[in-house]
């Protein structure tokens, strides 16, 4: 069962990239009280260059309800 309440993260990603929260893009990276459902958190960061996408990376969370400062994902090059 997911906690109850919901949660609101604090992520970004070093270097900057296109981020996607649960399915949805977001505008900014970093990203501050961004409200989502306690529970599981997934996260793509995808970073691109003129010979398309370089580095794309999912992450999942697990965050509880109330502020979750998950930091700043470091992205390298595949």
């Amino acid at each position: 069962m997911a906690p109850a309440g919901p949660a609101l993260i604090t992520v970004g990603s070093r270097p900057q990239s296109a981020m996607t929260i649960n399915g949805r893009s977001v505008r900014e990276n970093p990203v501050s009280g961004y409200e989502v459902p306690a529970g599981e958190v997934t996260i793509v960061f995808s970073v691109t260059d003129t010979s398309g996408v370089f580095c794309a990376v999912t992450r999942r969370f697990q965050v509880r309800p109330g502020p979750n400062n998950l930091g700043r994902v470091t992205l390298t090059r595949q």
